[in-house]
């Protein structure tokens, strides 16, 4: 019970420290946006009432230095609240800065308020002033603590001003109205305060509310977006070496493909296997041909090393390397470095009959896209490719142009 009434009372303890200050700068800059709306139309309303009143002659009783005073003091409410609203739009553009003076802006509108109450009852009869009084000092009361975000401040003014008021009550208007009149104005203003500040909590509270489910929100959508693209990778990225996989290579090829067609660039594939490497399995164990993979994986990364070529493992020991707007003599450089880079790194291999070390054989095709192929075309080049290297002795490359 104890916990409810305080996160019904005080729902920014439910907030970590590191979010209050992100919740009240939204806050302000929310509640200056409707004070901003409430102030524009207070102004309008006032005029209207104004109008009314005018043409009612509820004034008529009246002293008519009365008159001419109650109608400048309206228009001075008619003026103050448009240039309120003006001045809350341009410091809604800084809140954090112009938060005093949204503060200050709410307490004038208060003053206002209480100075209209006062002076409308004290030369009103309560017949004529009860009924639109109530439903005035209501609406203005909202307008004007409107951007009070803090519980706590809005508490502050609320009964501050009404402390105010019932003094200031008691001293000028008592004496000026029956008993059953000075009640019924008391009672008026009384359930309209303690209402504002029921309707100002619970929407303070909805605020708190609200701020938590987007946060959480949010993190809920940071979290799976950052799921989906760990899933992605995955499933473009080959478990055993971490370069890309089939599946990647099929969707690339594709997309390079149509690019050099719409561009009549040239596009070169390479395809690289590692030699002997079932004998590299029986002698050494897969665990040891597992390593030997990762290890001419690297080799192969290192060699293609260029931001535009792409490398992937697209079976159990065959490797591609994609290279777009590629140059004949940039391709076969790329193939023989990745021949002596694997052989270079000396993994010892007891099964191969054309080194002591794991060695590779490459197929290269570089071709002109045009509509009459597809890139199945240039994969079954570089595949021809690769057997005829593998045919001509291993440990070598072959390519066609």
């Amino acid at each position: 019970m104890t916990a409810y009434i305080r996160n019904a009372l005080f729902p920014q303890m439910r907030l970590q420290p590191d979010d209050r200050d992100a919740f009240f700068r939204e806050l302000q800059k929310v509640n200056g946006e409707r004070g901003f709306i409430a102030t524009l139309a207070a102004s309008v309303l006032m005029g209207v009432f104004l109008i009314f009143y005018l043409i009612e002659g509820h004034y008529s009783s009246a002293a008519d230095s009365f008159r001419t005073g109650n109608a400048v003091f309206h228009v001075a409410i008619i003026i103050w609240m448009a240039v309120n609203s003006v001045l809350i739009r341009r410091w809604l553009r800084d809140v954090v800065k112009n938060a005093r003076k949204l503060h200050a802006s709410a307490c004038l509108c208060c003053l206002f308020v209480l100075l209209w109450t006062l002076v409308f009852l004290r030369y009103t009869s309560h017949s004529v002033a009860a009924p639109r009084f109530e439903i005035y000092i209501t609406m203005l009361f909202l307008f004007s603590f409107l951007i009070y975000p803090q519980p706590g401040a809005r508490f502050a003014v609320y009964f501050g001003s009404y402390l105010i008021y019932l003094l200031l009550f008691r001293r000028i208007i008592f004496a000026t109205q029956e008993l059953s009149a000075v009640l019924r104005s008391l009672q008026s203003v009384t359930v309209c305060i303690v209402l504002s500040v029921v309707t100002g909590a619970l929407n303070y509270n909805g605020q708190v509310k609200s701020f938590l489910y987007r946060k959480q929100r949010d993190l809920d959508v940071a979290e799976l977006k950052r799921l989906y693209e760990v899933i992605e990778l995955q499933s473009i990225t080959d478990a055993l070496t971490g370069i890309y996989n089939r599946r990647r290579f099929d969707a690339l090829l594709a997309e390079e493909w149509a690019r050099a067609a719409r561009t009549n660039q040239p596009i070169a594939l390479i395809i690289i296997d590692v030699d002997f490497f079932k004998q590299y399995n029986d002698i050494h164990g897969h665990a040891a041909g597992d390593a030997c993979l990762k290890a001419v994986a690297e080799v192969m990364g290192s060699a293609a090393k260029r931001r535009y070529e792409s490398l992937f493992r697209i079976g159990g020991e065959e490797f591609a390397i994609v290279v777009p707007n590629a140059a004949a003599k940039d391709v076969a450089h790329l193939c023989a470095d990745v021949l002596e880079r694997t052989e270079a790194k000396q993994i010892p291999h007891g099964g191969s009959s054309v080194s002591q070390y794991v060695t590779v054989s490459a197929g290269a095709a570089l071709m002109y896209p045009s509509a009459d192929n597809t890139q199945d075309v240039i994969f079954e080049l570089a595949d021809r490719r690769l057997y005829e290297a593998k045919n001509g002795g291993r440990n070598r490359f072959c390519f066609a142009e």
